[in-house]
């Protein structure tokens, strides 16, 4: 949502304030970065994911 409004701080707030992260918010984060052309934040999260799936390294080598 905070993405879709063009706020990635808040975004990324609540993503860092999240206690269980699941692999789709992952994703949804590396998208959102992709999304607002911030290649350097989503190169750095991609690295620190702990679990990867298809849609991850699709996301990936789209950057």
């Amino acid at each position: 949502m905070y993405f879709k409004c063009g706020d990635e701080v808040d975004a990324r707030k609540v993503f860092d304030k999240m206690f269980v992260r699941n692999l789709y918010s992952w994703n949804n984060m590396l998208s959102g970065y992709a999304k607002m052309r911030n290649l350097k934040e989503a190169r750095s999260l991609f690295d620190k994911m702990p679990e990867r799936d298809v849609v991850s390294w699709n996301l990936r080598n789209s950057l």
